[in-house]
């Protein structure tokens, strides 16, 4: 296992492998292979290849256009960053504070879990407008999940959450850049709640 400190970086080439590495604060990690089991703890991690099983205990994990992340766990304060062409599966909140940036959130086919109090999900290409951007909410019938959609009257975000919501646990608002922010309406200045689905 390897040790990223400040000043440092990992280079994962393309057919290369890093397993277990720990990434401190200014420390790098820029994987064009396959990275898994990473932990981000206060440095940055650049995914061009895949990533598996990434936890970002604090700092940034981005992904570029052309990677790939899975099973992201992000934890309080951190963030993860999904930039245009990249994709991410299975996103674990794990802690408050904790930030998801999808630039393409209408091409998020992933899960997401363990939403709570005070973490945040940027919708970059979901423009945000008073009265034009609307979001609902419905449970799945066994009631372990439901469907969060997110609409800009062109663009569609289909957001899939594992555990017990209610349209009371989200709330839009601008992202300030133009995109759409979604938190928790306990914390959401200005927001707009989601309405239920019936039927």
């Amino acid at each position: 296992m390897t040790t990223v400190n400040a000043g440092g970086q990992q280079s994962v080439y393309a057919d290369g492998t890093a397993t277990g590495t720990t990434i401190n604060a200014g420390g790098v990690q820029v994987d064009w292979g396959a990275a898994s089991a990473t932990i981000v703890n206060g440095g940055v991690q650049y995914v061009y290849g895949s990533a598996t099983g990434t936890t970002v205990l604090s700092g940034t994990q981005h992904v570029q256009a052309g990677g790939s992340a899975d099973d992201t766990t992000i934890g309080s304060g951190a963030l993860a960053f999904v930039h245009a062409g990249g994709t991410i599966d299975d996103v674990i909140f794990a802690g408050p504070n904790a930030s998801l940036v999808l630039a393409q959130a209408s091409a998020f086919t992933g899960t997401i879990s363990g939403w709570q109090d005070h973490d945040s999900l940027d919708l970059g290409d979901i423009l945000f407008s008073d009265g034009l951007t609307s979001m609902a909410y419905a449970q799945n019938n066994d009631n372990t999940g439901g469907t969060l959609t997110v609409s800009d009257g062109t663009h569609v975000a289909t957001l899939h959450l594992l555990g017990q919501y209610s349209a009371a646990d989200f709330a839009l608002s601008s992202d300030g850049h133009g995109g759409t922010l979604i938190t928790d309406p306990a914390v959401a200045q200005q927001a707009q709640l989601a309405p239920a689905l019936h039927g």
